[in-house]
């Protein structure tokens, strides 16, 4: 069972007999939806017992959207979106090259000007000389 109903046939769960004692279930290739409380029930004519289990699949993230280049007008707000999946969720971190090296990257902390959202989202509100500059998006 799976969080309490017969488990999904979309799970493609294999169920082995050991021996007369021992079941094992199993599965080829696990994914999010994998995710849950399994629960084994062992039965005879006297009693029936039950034991539970939580299964938690993480997965990496993966991009859902890619920040891209982006050019502004000195003044003008600017927009890098990042975002990505996976579990548990991604968090997302903006960094800007340091000045002189496009190897070398800070942190970039929100201010008045600069703002990270929670969907990953960078804005820029009046950009500025000081602006120009790598950015990268880690997830």
């Amino acid at each position: 069972m799976k969080d309490g109903k017969p488990l999904p046939d979309d799970l493609r769960g294999s169920i082995s007999t050991v021996n007369e004692f021992t079941s094992t279930l199993s599965f080829s290739s696990v994914s999010q939806n994998h995710n849950g409380n399994y629960t084994c029930i062992a039965t005879n004519p006297v009693a029936s017992r039950n034991q539970t289990a939580t299964m938690i699949v993480r997965v990496p993230p993966k991009w859902r959207t890619e920040p891209s280049d982006k050019s502004v007008v000195m003044g003008q707000p600017v927009v890098f979106d990042c975002q990505a999946n996976g579990y548990p969720d991604p968090v997302i971190r903006w960094k800007k090259s340091t000045e002189g090296s496009k190897s070398q990257f800070q942190v970039i902390i929100s201010n008045e000007n600069v703002q990270i959202l929670e969907n990953g989202s960078l804005i820029i509100k009046e950009a500025s000389k000081d602006d120009n500059g790598d950015y990268m998006c880690q997830a």
